[in-house]
């Protein structure tokens, strides 16, 4: 099975970066094109979406930002789980300005996934805060998360 878990969906051009819109439909069409995959053709059985285009083959991903509180983004992430079917929760370090290895901020969150059986997508690109190296002291720590690196 191959998952794109990371993909943002708009119907309006990205403010920031510049980038046409990028819809549900765009998705599943792009999803459907066989593509290279160790030398064979394969399309994307998943995709893990911000927001969800309610399709099938989708479902939504919260970020969590810890710096909001941790108590009150358990509170927000338990409903988006069990009222909205929200399906994995995002780490973005850089963003919310902390280091994956924080175990005061993180490992919180890690612990919440596995009680509510999600996968943590923790985004990547941008030093200092969102390397790879960080994150492997936390996946060694907590062996029963399953931890997605975005953009690798």
């Amino acid at each position: 099975m191959i998952v794109d878990g990371h993909v943002h969906i708009t119907d309006i051009p990205e403010p920031v970066w510049g980038w046409q819109p990028f819809t549900g439909d765009d998705l599943i069409a792009l999803m459907d094109q066989a593509m290279p995959v160790l030398g064979q053709p394969r399309v994307i059985d998943h995709a893990a979406v911000m927001p969800d285009p309610g399709a099938e083959r989708s479902g939504y991903v919260s970020t969590f930002n810890p710096r909001h509180g941790i108590e009150a983004g358990f509170e927000e992430l338990r409903r988006l789980v069990q009222d909205e079917d929200f399906r994995m929760v995002k780490l973005h370090p850089t963003m919310h300005h902390y280091w994956p290895k924080e175990k005061s901020l993180v490992y919180p969150i890690l612990e919440a996934a596995v009680s509510l059986d999600l996968p943590v997508l923790i985004h990547m690109g941008e030093p200092p805060y969102s390397i790879p190296s960080l994150v492997e002291p936390v996946a060694l720590d907590n062996p029963n998360v399953t931890i997605i690196l975005a953009h690798l």
